[in-house]
């Protein structure tokens, strides 16, 4: 601006070119100030702050830390130069190598495995650290079926490329065939550690602790799937599983009400109806209702919820004294024959149950019974389960104090359960409280069919007659009524039994050994004897 101003003066033209030759003379003694201290400034030490370490005590402090932790900081080589081998080049062969692999690949790929093997072995003997070999020397075992020699060769592929999942994975299969868990567990282990991102090992790692119990762990491998897969509501509902097996119901909520929450469109009731049956486990009756309400929204009025949904909504109420819901549920629902639906009325009896609201469970325990017999669509139901169902219907109306009803459904569950002596005995004892002693008699005896009297051999379970209990709640009866003859037939056996037992189980004393003078002194008494008869 000054060189500008003084050209717009003026002045005349030769002050303006001294003033800027002295500019420029002064410009160039400072560049050769500068150019003279640049040396030395690249020549001396950097001076640290005061408030900073030089390069050398932080290296000295932090070896003195590493090595409190047991570790030592590898310092590089001076020269800078990189030791060690070549990226790259550690399973690579001669050219010899790779043209003998190349024969016996083809060999393999013609079956040629006698051919094969000798070349295989060669190259493993010239090149030991080439992976290669040992998986076709596997592979050809695997096909001509020597499993062992097939696992051990592929097993040393794998270590010797412990980073190629496709080896670890060559193996599982040949594990399991061989029926050798720990092996397959090993070796999906360590297929998944060579490929953390493959999901199908993640599958196949969940399902293999699942079927070891190992639930926790099994509830980790499904939870990295849901990580992955959010919206898969299958692996999210095997998850809360396992950790409802373990005991983490709290971690299994979480999985789930995640879903519930995000879900709007589409949802997968089975996840729903598994989330509220925790929160009922956790007693949390409020945070149940909750969803049960908002799947209703999501529904509309002029929709119903599922009968599961429905199921657990009459229990949160039940729980909290509200019966309404239960007499509303038997009277307008129908349920059409299906495992689906029996388990639920099932869920609902037993809660029932628990809650002491007996003249209610033994309604749904009745409703099983309609159910099942209305079994048109050809659906087959175990008898001894149906049988377990008469049995909570009777003992709900022994607790009731309606002995008189619970009499039929013992009977109807002994028909199913024949050998059950629990019900047998149980049932014996209502019929003689009833007056129905020759009826209980007839309960109690051994069937009068002589084949299965002897039905028993000494392989299979004795038959129920034949057991101390049944003989001796019989024997009771006979004596009560004053049969004082089938008393005795009855009692007789498992006496003798009795007394077998105790004695071949006898304590027997051990006789006193008698000292020698004591037995000469005997001795002489015989002799005596003998002499005195012969005279």
């Amino acid at each position: 601006m000054q060189c500008v101003v003084m050209a717009e003066s003026s002045t005349t033209a030769a002050a303006l070119r001294a003033h800027t030759q002295d500019y420029e003379a002064l410009a160039a003694h400072k560049r050769k100030a500068l150019a003279e201290e640049q040396p030395q400034r690249e020549e001396g030490p950097k001076r640290p702050r005061p408030d900073q370490l030089s390069e050398a005590e932080a290296a000295t402090m932090f070896d003195q830390l590493m090595e409190g932790f047991g570790l030592r900081r590898k310092r590089r080589s001076k020269d800078g130069k990189r030791r060690g081998r070549k990226k790259g080049t550690k399973n690579k062969g001669s050219a010899e190598v790779i043209k003998k692999l190349g024969d016996a690949t083809l060999l393999f790929a013609e079956e040629k495995f006698n051919e094969a093997i000798p070349i295989l072995h060669e190259i493993v003997r010239i090149a030991p650290n080439l992976s290669d070999s040992y998986y076709l020397l596997g592979s050809i075992y695997s096909e001509i079926g020597e499993l062992d020699k097939a696992i051990n060769f592929l097993m040393l592929a794998a270590y010797v490329s412990p980073k190629d999942a496709s080896l670890w994975k060559k193996l599982i299969p040949l594990a399991k065939k061989k029926g050798d868990a720990s092996l397959a567990r090993h070796c999906i282990l360590k297929a998944m550690n060579a490929d953390p991102e493959d999901v199908d090992l993640k599958y196949l790692c969940g399902y293999m602790y699942h079927n070891l119990c190992e639930y926790q762990k099994a509830a980790e491998i499904y939870e990295q799937i849901v990580r992955i897969y959010p919206a898969n509501s299958a692996v999210r509902k095997v998850a809360a599983q396992m950790y409802r097996e373990c005991g983490q119901i709290d971690n299994a909520i979480n999985l789930l009400k995640d879903y519930a929450d995000t879900q709007t469109f589409n949802i997968d009731w089975s996840v729903l109806d598994l989330l509220i049956s925790l929160y009922l486990r956790n007693n949390v009756f409020s945070e149940a209702l909750k969803q049960i309400k908002r799947a209703q929204l999501h529904l509309g009025s002029q929709q119903k919820l599922p009968v599961q949904l429905q199921a657990k909504e009459v229990i949160c109420h039940a729980y909290c004294g509200d019966m309404k819901h239960a007499e509303i549920f038997l009277r307008d629902v129908r349920l059409e024959p299906s495992k689906e639906n029996i388990d639920v009325l099932k869920e609902l009896a037993s809660n029932l149950e628990k809650m002491g609201r007996y003249e209610y469970a033994v309604k749904f325990y009745l409703l099983i019974e309609n159910v099942a017999t209305q079994n048109d669509g050809g659906l087959c139901f175990d008898h001894k389960e149906m049988g377990s169902w008469y049995v909570k219907a009777a003992q709900c109306y022994m607790i009731l104090g309606d002995k008189k009803n619970a009499i039929p459904y013992f009977y109807k569950a002994l028909q199913s359960m024949k050998d059950n002596i629990g019900i047998r005995l149980t049932l014996s004892s209502l019929l003689i409280d009833d007056d129905k002693t020759d009826e209980a008699a007839t309960l109690l005896s051994p069937p009068k069919i002589p084949e299965l009297q002897s039905a028993n051999t000494p392989d299979q379970q004795k038959p129920w007659w034949c057991d101390g209990k049944v003989k001796m709640a019989l024997a009771k009866l006979y004596y009560n009524k004053g049969n004082l003859e089938d008393f005795v037939d009855t009692i007789f056996h498992p006496i003798l039994e009795t007394l077998n037992v105790e004695y071949a189980n006898r304590k027997v004393k051990s006789m006193r050994k008698l000292p020698n003078i004591v037995l000469h002194e005997r001795v002489k008494v015989l002799d005596k004897r003998q002499t005195e008869q012969r005279n």
